[in-house]
Protein backbone atom coordinates (compact mmCIF):
# COMPACT_ATOMS: atom_id res chain seq x y z
CA UNK A 1 0.00 0.00 0.00
CA UNK A 2 2.84 2.37 0.91
CA UNK A 3 4.65 1.84 -2.39
CA UNK A 4 1.42 2.20 -4.35
CA UNK A 5 0.85 5.56 -2.69
CA UNK A 6 4.43 6.51 -3.46
CA UNK A 7 4.06 5.71 -7.15
CA UNK A 8 0.73 7.50 -7.42
CA UNK A 9 2.16 10.49 -5.57
CA UNK A 10 5.13 10.63 -7.93
CA UNK A 11 2.82 10.60 -10.94
CA UNK A 12 0.64 13.32 -9.41
CA UNK A 13 3.61 15.52 -8.50
CA UNK A 14 5.10 15.09 -11.96
CA UNK A 15 1.80 16.02 -13.62
CA UNK A 16 1.28 19.05 -11.37
CA UNK A 17 4.84 20.23 -11.97
CA UNK A 18 4.42 20.21 -15.72
CA UNK A 19 0.92 21.72 -15.62
CA UNK A 20 2.18 24.61 -13.51
CA UNK A 21 5.45 24.98 -15.39
CA UNK A 22 3.90 24.80 -18.84
CA UNK A 23 0.57 26.46 -18.00
CA UNK A 24 -1.34 23.81 -19.90
CA UNK A 25 -1.10 20.24 -21.12
CA UNK A 26 2.21 18.58 -20.09
CA UNK A 27 4.72 18.04 -22.85
CA UNK A 28 5.74 14.38 -23.21
CA UNK A 29 9.21 15.23 -24.53
CA UNK A 30 9.89 17.51 -21.54
CA UNK A 31 8.81 14.76 -19.16
CA UNK A 32 11.14 12.31 -20.88
CA UNK A 33 13.98 14.84 -20.78
CA UNK A 34 13.40 15.32 -17.06
CA UNK A 35 13.49 11.56 -16.52
CA UNK A 36 16.83 11.42 -18.35
CA UNK A 37 18.27 13.75 -15.69
CA UNK A 38 17.33 11.43 -12.82
CA UNK A 39 20.89 10.15 -12.27
CA UNK A 40 22.08 13.66 -11.52
CA UNK A 41 19.16 14.19 -9.13
CA UNK A 42 19.73 10.82 -7.46
CA UNK A 43 23.42 11.64 -7.10
CA UNK A 44 22.52 14.86 -5.32
CA UNK A 45 20.23 12.88 -3.01
CA UNK A 46 23.08 10.43 -2.27
CA UNK A 47 25.37 13.29 -1.38
CA UNK A 48 22.76 14.83 0.90
CA UNK A 49 22.18 11.49 2.63
CA UNK A 50 25.92 10.98 3.14
CA UNK A 51 26.26 14.47 4.60
CA UNK A 52 23.36 13.89 6.99
CA UNK A 53 24.80 10.54 8.11
CA UNK A 54 28.23 12.06 8.61
CA UNK A 55 26.73 14.87 10.66
CA UNK A 56 24.67 12.39 12.74
CA UNK A 57 27.76 10.26 13.45
CA UNK A 58 29.71 13.35 14.50
CA UNK A 59 26.88 14.52 16.76
CA UNK A 60 26.68 11.03 18.32
CA UNK A 61 30.42 11.00 18.94
CA UNK A 62 30.15 14.40 20.58
CA UNK A 63 27.30 13.16 22.77
CA UNK A 64 24.78 15.60 21.25
CA UNK A 65 22.44 12.80 20.08
CA UNK A 66 22.10 9.26 21.29
CA UNK A 67 22.24 5.99 19.35
CA UNK A 68 18.45 5.88 19.14
CA UNK A 69 18.38 9.12 17.12
CA UNK A 70 21.17 7.84 14.88
CA UNK A 71 19.17 4.65 14.26
CA UNK A 72 16.15 6.72 13.27
CA UNK A 73 18.27 8.67 10.81
CA UNK A 74 19.61 5.43 9.34
CA UNK A 75 16.06 4.10 9.00
CA UNK A 76 15.05 7.32 7.27
CA UNK A 77 17.97 6.93 4.87
CA UNK A 78 16.90 3.34 4.17
CA UNK A 79 13.37 4.55 3.35
CA UNK A 80 14.84 7.25 1.10
CA UNK A 81 16.86 4.59 -0.70
CA UNK A 82 13.63 2.70 -1.44
CA UNK A 83 12.11 5.91 -2.78
CA UNK A 84 15.15 6.48 -4.94
CA UNK A 85 14.98 2.93 -6.32
CA UNK A 86 11.34 3.46 -7.24
CA UNK A 87 12.15 6.84 -8.79
CA UNK A 88 14.99 5.31 -10.80
CA UNK A 89 12.78 2.45 -12.04
CA UNK A 90 9.99 4.80 -13.09
CA UNK A 91 12.46 7.31 -14.56
CA UNK A 92 14.09 4.60 -16.67
CA UNK A 93 10.67 3.47 -17.91
CA UNK A 94 9.82 7.04 -18.91
CA UNK A 95 13.19 7.53 -20.63
CA UNK A 96 12.79 4.34 -22.69
CA UNK A 97 9.19 5.11 -23.74
CA UNK A 98 8.82 5.29 -27.53
CA UNK A 99 7.34 8.67 -28.43
CA UNK A 100 5.60 9.38 -31.74
CA UNK A 101 5.32 13.17 -31.74
CA UNK A 102 1.60 13.13 -30.93
CA UNK A 103 1.68 14.72 -27.47
CA UNK A 104 -1.64 13.29 -26.26
CA UNK A 105 -0.76 9.78 -27.38
CA UNK A 106 2.78 10.13 -26.02
CA UNK A 107 1.45 11.14 -22.59
CA UNK A 108 -0.63 7.95 -22.54
CA UNK A 109 2.49 5.98 -23.53
CA UNK A 110 4.46 7.52 -20.66
CA UNK A 111 1.66 6.76 -18.17
CA UNK A 112 1.56 3.19 -19.47
CA UNK A 113 5.33 2.92 -18.97
CA UNK A 114 5.04 4.27 -15.41
CA UNK A 115 2.18 1.89 -14.64
CA UNK A 116 4.09 -1.11 -16.03
CA UNK A 117 7.19 -0.15 -14.03
CA UNK A 118 5.13 -0.01 -10.83
CA UNK A 119 3.55 -3.44 -11.37
CA UNK A 120 5.75 -5.11 -8.71
CA UNK A 121 4.48 -2.85 -5.90
CA UNK A 122 1.22 -1.46 -7.33
CA UNK A 123 -1.75 -3.86 -6.98
CA UNK A 124 -3.84 -1.70 -9.28
CA UNK A 125 -1.38 -1.84 -12.19
CA UNK A 126 -3.51 -4.31 -14.20
CA UNK A 127 -6.82 -2.36 -14.15
CA UNK A 128 -4.99 0.93 -14.61
CA UNK A 129 -3.14 -0.57 -17.58
CA UNK A 130 -6.44 -1.73 -19.10
CA UNK A 131 -7.92 1.75 -18.63
CA UNK A 132 -4.89 3.42 -20.21
CA UNK A 133 -5.04 0.96 -23.11
CA UNK A 134 -8.70 1.81 -23.69
CA UNK A 135 -7.93 5.51 -23.46
CA UNK A 136 -5.15 5.06 -26.01
CA UNK A 137 -7.56 3.36 -28.40
CA UNK A 138 -10.11 6.16 -27.97
CA UNK A 139 -7.49 8.86 -28.56
CA UNK A 140 -6.23 6.97 -31.60
CA UNK A 141 -9.76 6.77 -33.01
CA UNK A 142 -10.30 10.49 -32.38
CA UNK A 143 -6.97 11.32 -34.04
CA UNK A 144 -7.90 9.25 -37.10
CA UNK A 145 -11.32 10.93 -37.29
CA UNK A 146 -9.71 14.36 -37.10
CA UNK A 147 -7.21 13.38 -39.79
CA UNK A 148 -10.06 12.17 -42.03
CA UNK A 149 -11.96 15.43 -41.47
CA UNK A 150 -8.89 17.48 -42.30
CA UNK A 151 -8.31 15.40 -45.43
CA UNK A 152 -11.95 15.78 -46.49
CA UNK A 153 -11.83 19.54 -45.88
CA UNK A 154 -8.61 19.79 -47.89
CA UNK A 155 -10.15 17.82 -50.76
CA UNK A 156 -13.22 20.09 -50.77
CA UNK A 157 -10.97 23.14 -50.71
CA UNK A 158 -8.91 21.81 -53.62
CA UNK A 159 -12.08 20.96 -55.58
CA UNK A 160 -13.47 24.45 -54.98
CA UNK A 161 -10.20 26.06 -56.06
CA UNK A 162 -10.08 23.86 -59.16
CA UNK A 163 -13.68 24.77 -60.05
CA UNK A 164 -12.99 28.47 -59.59
CA UNK A 165 -9.88 28.20 -61.77
CA UNK A 166 -11.84 26.39 -64.48
CA UNK A 167 -14.61 29.02 -64.39
CA UNK A 168 -12.01 31.79 -64.50
CA UNK A 169 -10.31 30.16 -67.49
CA UNK A 170 -13.62 29.72 -69.30
CA UNK A 171 -14.51 33.34 -68.55
CA UNK A 172 -11.22 34.56 -69.99
CA UNK A 173 -11.66 32.40 -73.10
CA UNK A 174 -15.22 33.72 -73.53
CA UNK A 175 -14.01 37.29 -73.28
CA UNK A 176 -11.30 36.58 -75.85
CA UNK A 177 -13.90 35.05 -78.17
CA UNK A 178 -16.20 38.05 -77.71
CA UNK A 179 -13.30 40.36 -78.55
CA UNK A 180 -12.63 38.39 -81.74
CA UNK A 181 -16.33 38.51 -82.64
CA UNK A 182 -16.45 42.25 -81.99
CA UNK A 183 -13.45 42.77 -84.26
CA UNK A 184 -15.11 40.71 -87.03
CA UNK A 185 -18.35 42.68 -86.64
CA UNK A 186 -16.42 45.93 -86.75
CA UNK A 187 -14.74 44.89 -90.01
CA UNK A 188 -18.08 43.72 -91.44
CA UNK A 189 -19.69 47.03 -90.48
CA UNK A 190 -16.86 48.92 -92.17
CA UNK A 191 -17.30 46.85 -95.35
CA UNK A 192 -21.05 47.46 -95.23
CA UNK A 193 -20.56 51.19 -94.90
CA UNK A 194 -18.15 51.14 -97.84
CA UNK A 195 -20.64 49.24 -100.01
CA UNK A 196 -23.47 51.51 -98.92
CA UNK A 197 -21.54 54.67 -99.75
CA UNK A 198 -20.55 53.21 -103.12
CA UNK A 199 -24.15 52.31 -103.96
CA UNK A 200 -25.44 55.73 -102.84
CA UNK A 201 -22.87 57.51 -104.98
CA UNK A 202 -23.71 55.29 -107.95
CA UNK A 203 -27.43 55.97 -107.51
CA UNK A 204 -26.83 59.70 -107.43
CA UNK A 205 -24.96 59.44 -110.70
CA UNK A 206 -27.72 57.26 -112.17
CA UNK A 207 -30.41 59.71 -111.02
CA UNK A 208 -28.59 62.54 -112.80
CA UNK A 209 -28.50 60.61 -116.04
CA UNK A 210 -31.16 61.27 -118.71
CA UNK A 211 -30.99 57.97 -120.58
CA UNK A 212 -34.10 55.72 -120.23
CA UNK A 213 -31.97 52.59 -119.95
CA UNK A 214 -30.08 54.07 -117.00
CA UNK A 215 -33.35 55.12 -115.35
CA UNK A 216 -34.62 51.56 -115.80
CA UNK A 217 -31.54 50.27 -113.94
CA UNK A 218 -32.31 52.66 -111.07
CA UNK A 219 -35.91 51.49 -110.85
CA UNK A 220 -34.87 47.84 -111.00
CA UNK A 221 -32.23 48.37 -108.29
CA UNK A 222 -34.70 49.90 -105.85
CA UNK A 223 -37.17 47.16 -106.66
CA UNK A 224 -34.56 44.51 -105.88
CA UNK A 225 -33.60 46.28 -102.62
CA UNK A 226 -37.26 46.39 -101.58
CA UNK A 227 -37.70 42.69 -102.32
CA UNK A 228 -34.57 41.85 -100.36
CA UNK A 229 -35.73 43.92 -97.34
CA UNK A 230 -39.11 42.22 -97.45
CA UNK A 231 -37.55 38.73 -97.54
CA UNK A 232 -35.34 39.63 -94.56
CA UNK A 233 -38.33 40.93 -92.60
CA UNK A 234 -37.10 44.52 -92.53
CA UNK A 235 -40.16 46.75 -92.38
CA UNK A 236 -38.64 50.20 -91.91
Amino acid sequence: MKYRKISLAMIAVLAIAFFVGGCGVPNAEKIQALAAQRQSLLQQADEAQAAIKQMADAMQSAGIVDANMTAKIEKLNADVNKWKAIADTIGEAIEQAKLTGDNNQDLITILQSINAASATFNPYAAPVGAGLGLLSLILGWIARREAEKRKEAEEKKNLAESTVNQISTMHEKTLDKLDETAQVLEKTQAKYQAHKQGVELTMKEVAAAELPAVKAVEVQLYSNIGAARQSLGIKA
